[in-house]
C-alpha cells in the first residue's frame, strides 16, 4: 500500500480507520468535549500532518471525515503520491458518504488531465454533480461511445433550458453531428415555447427555413401580447396557427385573464374555424381558469368538455366549480364519474358524502362520514365534524425493539450521523443518515423514525417516516419542543399552543434555522418585514439579521402576528391560516359572493400550496389537541361559514 509519510505515519492507521467504517461502535459512550474540540479544530483547517492525532481522536466516529478532508487537501497541494493514497483509500472505503467529495476531487483531476479511462473507472452516480455529469459526456465521447451518447445528449438538449457551461465542448461536438438538423432544432424550439422561454426560442428561429418560421413568430406574438393577438383572431384576421401553440398560449392567457378569455372564446373558435378537438381543448383551459377564479360560469363550460379530455386536474376542478356554484346535483354526478382510484381518495369520499347530505340523503351520508372519520387525515376530521362526532386519530406507537437498537448501534454510519447531529455538523449528519437508511434491511429501518425524534431531529423524523410510509406513530411525528416558550407565547397572544404547534410543524418541521426561498425565517417562518411591523406594534425590539432564527424571538413574534391575522379574519381559522400563507390581499379576493360553508371555501382555494397548507394544519391541530387532552376533538368552532367582504356604508 502506498502511503504518504506525513499523512500516514503509522502502518496501522488505515486498518484502524477502516474499523470505524465496518466494526460495531458503542452508541451510549458519547465522546468527550476535548475530543470533539480537537476534531473541529483539525476538520476546519485540514493539513496533511496527522502525526499529532491522539488515539482518542483516531477512534472518534467522525474521524473518517477528517481523514478524507486531509486527502483532499493533499491532492489540492499536489503532495507527492497524494493521488495514489486517495485512490487506494477510495478502493478500500467503498462508496460511503465521507469519501464522495474526495471522489469528486479525483474525478475533476482526471478530467483536467483528459485521463478519461481513469475518470470512468472512478465514476459513481452518487458523486455526480452538474459539472461532472458534463465531463462524463466528454469521457464517453473520448471512449467512442458516440451512438448512445448522441441519444442521451439529444434528450437532454431537447428537454432542458440550458446545459452547464462545462457541457459546451461536447455540445459543440454534438451540433456538428448529422443528427443535428433543422428538424431537431424545431423540436427544441417547440419545447422552449411550451416552457414559456421566448428568449431561447427566438435564438433558434434563424436555423429554420423561412417557410417554417411563420407559425412560431405568431406563437411568440401571442405569448408577448395575448389580449390583442386573440382579439385579432376573434375578428377573423388570418394567422398561420400552430395547434399546440394556440392551446398553450390560450391556456396561459386564460389563467391571467379568465373573464376576458371566456368572453372571446366562442368568437375565436368560430372566426378561425377551429376543429372540434381544438375547440374542446380551449374550452377546458378556459373552464379551469374560471374555476381557479371562482367564477360560476366555469360549470357551464365544464359541461361542454367530454370526459375523455379530462385529466386528474380536470376531474378535480369541475367538482370544485360545482361546489362553489352550489350545484350539488352536478357535483355528485361528476364525483360518480371520477376514475376509481381518485374516487377512493378520502377527499372525494368526503365530498360524495357531503353532496348526499346536502341533497337530503342524510342516512347514507352519515354512514359514509362515520367510515371516513376513522382516517388519520384532514377529511377524517371534517367527516367527524359533519357527523356531529368527536374525532380520534389513530395512534400506532412504533417503539424501537432490542433487536433494532442493537443493529443500529452496530451500524457505523448511524453512529456517525448521531454524532454529527449532536455536534451541529448537519450536512454530514444528513449524508450519513441517508447512507444508513439505504443500507438497512426493511425490518430495521422503522427504528430510524424514533431515533431521529429522540435526537430532536424532528424534520428528519418526519422525512424518514414519509419515506417509510409511517404516518400513525403520533408521539414521534408530532413532538412539542420549546414547551415553555410556546406556552408563554400562547398566553401572551391568546393563540392556543396546539395551533402554534400545528403551524410550526407545517412551516418548518421544527427547524429553527429554516429559511424559505422568499426569505421567511425560523420555526414559524416569519418574513423580516412582517416581523419588524409586529415587533414595533408590540413595543418589542425589531429583529436584525438572522435573529428570527432564534426561537426565543421567532415564536413570540409569530404568535402575535397570528393573533393579528386571526382578528382580521373575524376569528375564522381557515381564513387566518390562508392569510398567514398567502397574504390578506389574496384571501380578500377569495371571499365568496354569498355566505359559504367553510369546507367548500377551503376546497376552492386556488393556490394548491395554500389549500394544502390550511388543510394540513387543521389536521395537525386536531392531532395536537388529542395528544394534549386524550379526548375526541370537535372542530365545530374552528369552521364557521365564510362571509362576503363586508360592504362599507
Amino acid at each position: 500500500m502506498l502511503r504518504l509519510p506525513s499523512l500516514l505515519p503509522r502502518p496501522s492507521l488505515v486498518a484502524a480507520l477502516l474499523s470505524l467504517l465496518t466494526l460495531p461502535l458503542v452508541a451510549s459512550a458519547e465522546p468527550d468535549a476535548a475530543t470533539r474540540a480537537a476534531f473541529a479544530e483539525a476538520y476546519n483547517a485540514p493539513s496533511a500532518d496527522n502525526s499529532q492525532d491522539s488515539d482518542t481522536l483516531r477512534a472518534y466516529p467522525l474521524y473518517p471525515w477528517l481523514y478524507a478532508a486531509r486527502l483532499r487537501q493533499a491532492l489540492a497541494d499536489g503532495t507527492p503520491e497524494s493521488q495514489a493514497a486517495a485512490l487506494e483509500y477510495l478502493e478500500t472505503a467503498g462508496d460511503v458518504a465521507h469519501v464522495r467529495d474526495l471522489r469528486r476531487a479525483l474525478l475533476l483531476k482526471a478530467s483536467n488531465e483528459n485521463d478519461w479511462v481513469r475518470f470512468l473507472a472512478l465514476w459513481r452516480d452518487s458523486a455526480s454533480n452538474d459539472a461532472l455529469a458534463c465531463r462524463k459526456l466528454e469521457a464517453r465521447r473520448a471512449g467512442g461511445d458516440t451512438e448512445a451518447l448522441i441519444k442521451d445528449i439529444t434528450a437532454r438538449w431537447l428537454s432542458e433550458k440550458s446545459l452547464p457551461p462545462e457541457c459546451d465542448a461536447v455540445l459543440s461536438w454534438f451540433m456538428r453531428q448529422p443528427v443535428y438538423t433543422p428538424v431537431l432544432v424545431e423540436q427544441r424550439l417547440r419545447v422552449r415555447l411550451l416552457d414559456g422561454d421566448v428568449t431561447s426560442a427566438k435564438a433558434l428561429l434563424p436555423a429554420l427555413a423561412e417557410v417554417r418560421r411563420g407559425r412560431y413568430e405568431a406563437w411568440i406574438r401571442q405569448l408577448a401580447n395575448p389580449a390583442s393577438e386573440f382579439s385579432a383572431l376573434a375578428a377573423g384576421n388570418p394567422v398561420l396557427l400552430d395547434s399546440e401553440g394556440l392551446n398553450d398560449t390560450w391556456m396561459r392567457w386564460a389563467r391571467r385573464a379568465p373573464s376576458e378569455a371566456a368572453a372571446l372564446l366562442q368568437a375565436v373558435i368560430a372566426a378561425q374555424k377551429l376543429s372540434v378537438q381544438q375547440a374542446q381543448a380551449m374550452q377546458l383551459s378556459t373552464a379551469l381558469a374560471l374555476s381557479w377564479n371562482r367564477d360560476v360560469e366555469a360549470v357551464q363550460l365544464f359541461r361542454q368538455v367530454p370526459e375523455e379530455l379530462l385529466d386528474e386536474r380536470g376531474f378535480e376542478w369541475r367538482v370544485r366549480a360545482a361546489l362553489w356554484a352550489g350545484e350539488w346535483n352536478q357535483a355528485f354526478n361528476w364525483l360518480s364519474l371520477m376514475p376509481p382510484a381518485m374516487a377512493e381518495q378520502p377527499r372525494w369520499r368526503y365530498w360524495s358524502a357531503r353532496a348526499l347530505e346536502t341533497l337530503g340523503q342524510k342516512t347514507e351520508a352519515l354512514q359514509r362520514y362515520r367510515s371516513l372519520a376513522t382516517e388519520n387525515d384532514t377529511y377524517g376530521l371534517l367527516a367527524a365534524w359533519r357527523a356531529g362526532k368527536g374525532w380520534t386519530p389513530k395512534n400506532e406507537p412504533n417503539p424501537i425493539t432490542a433487536i433494532q437498537q442493537a443493529a443500529l448501534e452496530a451500524t457505523p454510519s448511524f453512529i456517525r450521523a448521531q454524532e454529527a447531529w449532536r455536534t451541529d455538523y448537519k450536512s454530514i449528519a444528513s449524508l450519513e443518515w441517508r447512507d444508513t437508511l439505504d443500507a438497512l434491511p426493511a425490518e430495521l429501518a422503522p427504528a430510524m423514525v424514533r431515533e431521529a425524534a429522540a435526537l430532536g431531529w424532528y424534520d428528519q423524523a418526519i422525512v424518514t417516516a414519509t419515506r417509510l410510509n409511517i404516518f400513525r406513530d403520533l408521539d414521534a411525528l408530532f413532538p412539542r419542543p420549546y414547551k415553555d416558550l410556546v406556552q408563554k407565547a400562547a398566553e401572551d397572544s391568546g393563540i392556543p399552543a396546539s395551533w402554534l404547534y400545528g403551524v410550526m410543524r407545517k412551516e418548518s418541521a421544527f427547524r429553527a434555522d429554516a429559511t424559505s426561498s422568499a426569505g421567511a425565517m425560523g420555526l414559524l417562518q416569519m418574513m423580516p418585514g412582517t416581523a419588524a411591523m409586529t415587533a414595533k406594534a408590540a413595543g418589542r425590539a425589531v429583529p436584525k439579521g438572522d435573529e428570527l432564527k432564534d426561537p426565543a424571538i421567532n415564536v413570540p413574534l409569530a404568535a402575535l402576528h397570528l393573533r393579528e391575522v386571526l382578528d382580521k379574519s373575524e376569528g375564522r381559522w381557515q381564513m387566518a391560516l390562508a392569510a398567514y400563507n398567502a397574504g390578506f390581499r389574496a384571501v380578500t379576493r377569495w371571499r365568496p359572493p354569498a355566505t359559504m360553508d367553510a369546507d367548500v371555501w377551503i376546497e376552492n382555494i386556488p393556490y394548491n400550496e395554500t389549500r394544502t397548507y390550511v388543510q394540513r394544519i387543521l389536521f395537525h391541530v386536531g392531532v395536537y389537541q388529542w395528544l394534549e387532552t386524550g379526548k375526541p376533538v370537535r372542530a365545530n368552532n374552528w369552521l364557521p361559514p365564510v362571509e362576503p367582504v363586508p360592504v362599507t356604508p
